[in-house]
């Protein structure tokens, strides 16, 4: 007799229809988020393409945030949120928003007229209250500014609408269309449905020099009544590196030769002089922002110290602020010159970075939702910083400035030059600018949580 000697629990499958759990994954790669973003109706256009006549409203490159509403709008909006005062511009309307139709943010309606005066920070404010878009404080009143309500009021308002960035904007972004195809401001015209932002992203972007409010380039100019000569440790300028506290101080070859940045590349006996500008950095000598002394001292640049061998014969070193130039006692006149700063760009049409790219910087926006340099201390917000400098990029680079490219000549503007010889090697990054940039272009690595 067959004995059986095997012994198991069995058990017959039954999961068959059975719970499991969902797939909670969207996409692992969230560098290009995916979700149907939509940019706010109701943003004032930037720029008119000349030929399409499309209406843009932000810009390839420009920091942005969500609203509320979760669409998406230029950082611009969030930085007022955290530093306007209640009176500062928010929005302006022009008549290109009246012909595009675009919304008005007071009414949620379309612009019929251009309104008679700018929108404040506190008309915004109100108005987003009013429409149910963001929640006042329970103790401010907004039906009159009768000065109970200040800058903080307003502000949180604003950051309860706007949220800090969430990344960049991957390409140009037309005015909004419309909503639905029987709501489009222009009937069966609907270039652009939805839009899409970066989280990480490694971008280039041009640092613009310092400008003046109206917009203009904001020249420096030291004067010669006012150049007084570098005595170390004597008067302040410094003690090691000249460090002008005066407009500008003036060094001998010998002094020259002295500095360790110099050394062996400067001897006491030549037939230089130097001189040393208040700020540091500043601009290269381009085009855009040239550097001069309107006589004889500084006429033909110099790529280094050694290839100067005559009157008129300079070198920058614009990374010190540094200026060598022929002679003794070279320097005689008035020189001008541009510097970095950290003022904001005067319009919203191209992506800069305002300041020096200094590398490894933390980077932050502006109120052009640009880039902006930041100290990283206690008391900086975590999630106002968008990435990181790393780097800068001197331009022209290599020989681009001998391939001959279109369109050359005085009669074609900066919008028709290809770079390469129509723009002197420099890219377009730096020539389409009205920034006032010079020869940077900063490389910047864009992570945002």
């Amino acid at each position: 007799m067959a004995v059986n000697r095997f012994q198991g629990s069995f058990k017959t499958r039954s999961d068959i229809l059975d719970n499991i759990t969902p797939n909670n994954v969207v996409q692992s790669n969230v560098s290009a988020p995916a979700g149907e973003w939509k940019p706010c109706a109701w943003l004032p256009v930037i720029w008119r393409g000349d030929a399409s006549k499309d209406s843009f409203v932000i810009s390839s490159g420009k920091i942005v945030s969500m609203t509320s509403e979760g669409r998406i709008c230029p950082a611009r909006y969030r930085w007022l949120a955290e530093n306007a005062a209640k009176g500062d511009v928010a929005i302006t309307y022009t008549q290109l928003d009246v012909d595009h139709g675009t919304i008005d943010v007071r009414t949620g309606e379309r612009l019929t007229a251009v309104p008679a005066a700018a929108i404040t920070c506190f008309d915004l404010a109100k108005a987003l209250v009013q429409r149910g878009l963001a929640v006042a404080p329970a103790a401010v009143n907004l039906a009159a500014d009768n000065g109970d309500i200040d800058a903080a009021d307003v502000q949180g308002i604003l950051q309860d609408f706007v949220s800090p960035p969430v990344g960049v904007c991957a390409y140009d972004v037309y005015a909004w269309a419309g909503d639905a195809p029987g709501e489009l401001n222009h009937v069966n015209y609907q270039k652009q449905h939805l839009v899409q932002f970066l989280t990480d992203v490694q971008l280039q972007v041009p640092a613009h020099v310092e400008h003046a409010a109206d917009g203009s380039i904001d020249k420096e100019e030291a004067a010669e009544n006012d150049f007084v000569d570098w005595v170390p440790a004597a008067n302040g300028d410094g003690d090691e590196f000249p460090r002008p506290a005066a407009p500008a101080v003036k060094l001998t070859a010998a002094q020259l030769a002295g500095l360790a940045r110099y050394a062996g590349r400067v001897s006491a006996n030549d037939t230089l002089s130097g001189l040393a500008l208040k700020s540091a950095p500043i601009a290269s000598n381009t085009a855009r922002t040239p550097i001069s002394d309107g006589e004889t001292a500084l006429v033909r640049q110099k790529s280094s110290i050694a290839k100067i061998s005559k009157a008129g014969d300079f070198f920058v070193d614009a990374d010190v602020g540094i200026i060598i130039a022929h002679g003794v006692g070279a320097f005689t006149a008035d020189v001008s010159y541009y510097r970095y700063g950290s003022a904001a760009a005067s319009s919203e049409r191209y992506v800069h970075l305002a300041g020096f790219p200094r590398p490894g910087a933390h980077v932050t926006y502006d109120a052009q939702s640009n880039f902006a340099l930041v100290d990283v201390t206690a008391a900086t917000v975590a999630s106002s910083i968008v990435g990181r400098c790393l780097g800068a990029v001197r331009q022209p680079r290599g020989l681009l400035g001998r391939v001959r490219t279109a369109f050359d000549g005085a009669s074609f503007d900066k919008t028709a030059q290809m770079p390469g010889s129509a723009t002197a090697g420099f890219t377009d990054l730096i020539t389409l600018s009205d920034e006032g940039t010079s020869d940077l272009v900063a490389l910047i690595n864009i992570k945002v949580q």
